[in-house]
């Protein structure tokens, strides 16, 4: 299944993303302006970015489902105290604990008190302890309280619990770096794949019920809103180029798992194909019209701007039309 542009588990996430190739999340800030690019992948002061906490909890999810040996290396929950019933949280319940045992508090230092407590009887449980225990064995993890613990184990069990999924799962391989030039502009691809399989690429992605929709409404919204169908024909276009295959734009198959954030955690399956019952898809079609625009317009900003001045354009005057406001109303 592993042809040429593809690296199967030979780079990690952080070696993955400065390798050369126009990714689909950079081309989320190139359909916004070239500009937008610009400042946000190539600009030599660019912002580092930080993970949200909902982005930290979709790559848990993604882990424990399609790494699950790798997943406690990465992650941990942070100390809940009340796992631990009589753990010493205060000065006051130190002072007390002391007292109790017929000993003389020192001062009012929390430190020299935990100290104090400690050389009477180290298996006391003192929260501050733990605390620097818990930091120290999990040192470079990302740490997640009870709540968010929670809802990465109950995404991760509602995925792994559904029969298809777990058939999917039991041919192909996760994390799939793959890179390809596109043979009509000539600019360097590339994508890292969250499962692949001999049939199809695999993708995992969380969504939220909002304002009454259905769960179906919701996963429909969130594939048009989030441009995920672009994802998908993308992603299907460089693997077609690696593997040789004819016609690539058109030539593939991409599935989605949804998995609500929150409780209960509902689940749907949505593939995309060329062809649906015989007929073009036209969602496809949209999607590959969009990205051979931006892969392009890539190509037309690199070759007029390069890489070491911002992508910008001289602004024209342009009047507005009456299409750009569909809600304008004519009395």
């Amino acid at each position: 299944m592993v042809d040429a542009g593809v690296q199967a588990g030979t780079i990690s996430e952080a070696e993955y993303r400065p390798m050369q190739g126009l990714s689909f999340s950079a081309m989320k800030h190139l359909a916004v302006s070239p500009l937008r690019y610009w400042y946000m992948e190539v600009n030599p002061q660019r912002p580092i970015k930080e993970s949200t906490m909902e982005q930290n909890i979709g790559s848990a999810i993604h882990c424990a489902v399609l790494e699950p040996d790798k997943f406690d290396s990465r992650y941990a929950r942070a100390i809940d105290p009340a796992d631990y019933p009589g753990c010493l949280k205060t000065i006051d319940d130190l002072r007390k604990w002391l007292t109790s045992h017929g000993l003389t508090p020192k001062g009012m230092v929390k430190a020299g008190l935990i100290d104090q407590v400690q050389k009477a009887d180290a298996k006391v449980p003192i929260l501050d302890v733990l605390y620097a225990y818990h930091a120290a064995e999990h040192a470079n993890k990302v740490i997640f309280g009870v709540e968010e613990w929670k809802r990465v184990q109950g995404a991760a069990s509602a995925l792994l619990a559904e029969p298809r999924i777990q058939a999917l799962l039991a041919d192909g391989q996760p994390e799939i770096p793959m890179f390809a030039t596109d043979p009509d502009s000539g600019v360097a691809l590339k994508a890292r794949m969250d499962f692949v399989t001999p049939k199809l690429i695999f993708d995992l992605k969380s969504f939220t019920q909002q304002r009454g929709r259905t769960i179906d409404e919701s996963v429909t919204k969130a594939i048009w809103w989030e441009k995920y169908y672009q994802q998908g024909v993308f992603y299907s276009f460089i693997r077609a180029l690696c593997e040789k295959r004819e016609h690539p734009w058109t030539n593939g198959e991409f599935a989605f798992a949804f998995v609500e954030s929150e409780e209960p955690h509902e689940t749907r399956i949505r593939v995309m194909r060329p062809k649906v019952g015989g007929e073009v898809s036209l969602l496809w079609e949209r999607g590959r019209a969009e990205m051979r625009a931006l892969i392009h317009r890539y190509a037309e900003c690199l070759t007029h701007f390069g890489i070491d001045r911002p992508w910008r354009y001289a602004c024209e005057v342009d009047p507005l039309v009456d299409q750009e406001f569909p809600g304008v109303v004519w009395y």
